[in-house]
């Protein structure tokens, strides 16, 4: 198991729900979040989630594909933290 340490940062909508989703796919993969970060960006009605976690590649690409799958999301990225 090749497990390394990934931020994924997360842009969407700024609507109530989307945090409780987002949880949600790294609860049912049982995967535990190291720190989260939420905040509104300079444009009105988005907000910027920064998520670090240990994990797999594979148990990321999973969790990035299922993010991407909420509605209110607009971009995800994911980077290996060094």
């Amino acid at each position: 198991m090749n497990i390394q340490t990934y931020t994924i940062t997360v842009e969407s909508e700024n609507k109530p729900g989307v945090l409780y989703r987002i949880a949600g796919i790294f609860v049912r993969r049982k995967i535990n979040v190291e720190s989260l970060s939420v905040a509104e960006t300079k444009t009105k009605g988005l907000s910027k989630f920064s998520i670090i976690a240990n994990i797999t590649p594979y148990n990321a690409k999973r969790v990035i594909e299922s993010i991407k799958k909420i509605v209110e999301v607009t971009d995800v990225n994911a980077v290996i933290k060094k």
